[in-house]
């Protein structure tokens, strides 16, 4: 780390510093050693590993609106003279598009470009939450204050008319954690408390028998337990910026499920990113997975076709690979990213024995071309058969009305771009440099201005 001197100006490489690893022996026998596994698309068998969908632009859709989910997250530092002291902010959007309005009002051979966000309704769920060396007024720790945060937004945060604490009490009862309304806490939330499995209401605290300490019911998403006191919360904040982003998709689902079954219908649910929970909460990737495939059931039982739920993966490796293979598909093909075809074209190692993403997705994966000239990176909630996860397309029944939606929610405005996710991208973002800046002089005028009324 380099030192700062009088003016906060950083200590500077020497230019040449770079010298001693390109002219070490050792590092360039490993650099020799190493191998890009690069896979040559000629080599693809690409009509066998390929189901096609006949799709017509004329026929009518039964999407007629998109629901888009994006969030963006900025870690500041809040004293020039303690740049070390920090303040974490979260800001997620949801972008809900009236495509039968937009259809309607592009009728013209030329699009205003700004005429898809006259027709998209923005919702935007902020929060900031106190990082390094930086608590609440009643919490002692960094990881407390991040605790009762969490709860608090949990509590008073809606979508529609249900609070974030209700969609999370529903996946709940889709996993082995909720027993007669109470949550199991694996272990105390304190670090040196040794006081196991606590039986914790959903929105009713309880005190650890052993320590005292509040124990909340989204202490099972353990997300404190990323929490440094001193550190950087940047891992913290995305670990709880993608569970809100695929909460938040699950609670419009819930919402509309009971209360108009039949938008639910007619609306396609567009994530960004995979359709999957990692590190701390990739417990809950079997709850959104038992959801969805529970509403798709009651919804065909009731006459409605079912939700149409998608991630969509803009960048990464599977982006990647698609963009490679982009030439070689045709409009309406389908490539289902299984593990065979995994291991053999895309990762430089075998899946885990219980298959890819065994333990974090609840969609699986395919490449899409729906158009003759833009393809994406989709997951879909998983299909499973006595307990199998099924990797044919043909048995995903949606593909039909997700490919149609698609190709009518496009814009040429970005490559391979969808406008649901550009408006929430647009509305979620917070500038790196302009951003952080006026973030940074906020917080600090803010925290100063509490401190002195103290």
């Amino acid at each position: 780390m380099p030192y700062t001197d009088s003016t906060g100006r950083y200590e500077t490489a020497h230019r040449t510093g770079q010298a001693a690893i390109v002219q070490s022996d050792i590092v360039q026998e490993k650099l020799q050693s190493f191998e890009i596994k690069q896979v040559d698309t000629d080599t693809i068998d690409i009509d066998n590993q390929t189901y096609s969908l006949d799709i017509d632009p004329s026929k009518e859709s039964r999407v007629t609106s998109f629901i888009g989910i994006d969030g963006s997250l900025r870690e500041v530092p809040v004293d020039g003279t303690y740049p070390a002291d920090k303040i974490g902010f979260l800001q997620l959007a949801t972008a809900r598009l009236d495509l039968s309005a937009l259809n309607t009002a592009a009728s013209g051979r030329f699009v205003n470009p700004e005429l898809p966000e006259k027709h998209t309704t923005v919702d935007k769920h902020v929060n900031v939450l106190p990082s390094a060396n930086i608590t609440n007024e009643v919490a002692d720790s960094v990881r407390d204050s991040w605790r009762q945060e969490i709860y608090n937004m949990f509590q008073t945060r809606q979508v529609q008319d249900l609070s974030l604490i209700d969609s999370y009490q529903v996946l709940l009862r889709y996993s082995s954690k909720l027993t007669d309304g109470k949550v199991d806490i694996a272990r105390c939330p304190t670090p040196d408390c040794e006081a196991a499995h606590l039986r914790v209401p959903v929105t009713d605290p309880i005190e650890c028998p052993d320590c005292g300490t509040a124990v909340y019911a989204t202490d099972a998403l353990r997300i404190h337990e990323k929490i440094a006191e001193q550190g950087s919360n940047q891992a913290a904040l995305a670990r709880l910026m993608q569970t809100l982003e695929h909460l938040i998709a699950a609670s419009y689902t819930i919402y509309l499920y009971y209360e108009a079954p039949e938008r639910l219908a007619e609306t396609m649910f567009l994530v960004d990113g995979p359709l999957s929970q990692f590190d701390v909460t990739a417990w809950l990737h079997a709850p959104f997975k038992r959801l969805y495939r529970d509403i798709t059931v009651k919804q065909t039982d009731d006459g409605h076709e079912p939700p149409l739920v998608v991630g969509i993966e803009k960048s990464g490796k599977f982006a990647d690979h698609a963009a490679q293979l982009e030439s070689e598909l045709e409009m309406g093909d389908v490539i289902s990213l299984d593990d065979t075809y995994l291991e053999e074209y895309v990762l430089s190692s075998a899946a885990s024995s219980k298959g890819y993403g065994h333990n974090t997705y609840y969609g699986h994966r395919f490449i899409v071309q729906p158009t003759p000239d833009d393809t994406y990176v989709i997951t879909l909630p998983k299909r499973e058969q006595n307990g199998d996860l099924i990797t044919d397309p043909a048995a995903y029944t949606e593909f039909d009305a997700v490919m149609h939606a698609l190709s009518q929610a496009q814009t040429c405005r970005y490559e391979n771009a969808l406008i649901p996710i550009t408006v929430a991208h647009k509305q979620a973002s917070i500038p790196a440099q302009t951003g952080s800046r006026v973030l940074r002089l906020f917080a600090e005028d803010e925290l100063t201005a509490t401190s002195n009324q103290r």
